[in-house]
């Protein structure tokens, strides 16, 4: 089973389930590529009602990309927005030199870009002229 597999939580309480991870055939490289796919449970922002999302996305090597597309509506009206991360999977080096894929301190450290849906007049306000939001997250892996 690929390292990336499983349920991660960031420091927010947001929860990343990778359900699989699938070699992908490319003729023209060494390096294993991997598309994944599972769900994203936000625990911020106005998709924050326990409501699992999509995601898919890729690895190589230690590195990892994933998209997370919201929409739903509710009685406010339709929520679309879609979020990015880009990151590396970065496990804690022992004493010795050697790393422990299953140690509680193995994380995945990334950046994202939240493009919220600014077509809608509501959300445009209270976003401004901002295109996307950026921040960093650090999910660590549930055992």
């Amino acid at each position: 089973m690929n390292a990336f597999v499983g349920n991660w939580v960031n420091e927010l309480g947001s929860e990343l389930d990778i359900v699989r991870a699938v070699p992908l055939s490319l003729p023209s490289t060494t390096l294993e590529h991997l598309q994944i796919d599972g769900t994203y449970r936000t625990r911020v922002g106005v998709e924050n009602n326990g409501e699992f999302f999509p995601m898919v996305g890729f690895v190589t090597g230690n590195l990892i990309s994933f998209c997370v597309s919201y929409n739903r509506i509710d009685e406010d009206g339709e929520h679309r927005s879609t979020c990015t991360w880009a990151g590396q999977y970065l496990p804690d080096q022992r004493p010795n030199g050697t790393f422990d894929p299953n140690d509680s301190r193995t994380s995945i450290r990334t950046l994202w870009h939240l493009v919220p849906n600014l077509t809608d007049p509501s959300r445009a306000a209270e976003y401004g002229w901002l295109l996307a939001h950026s921040g960093g997250n650090a999910f660590t892996k549930r055992h």
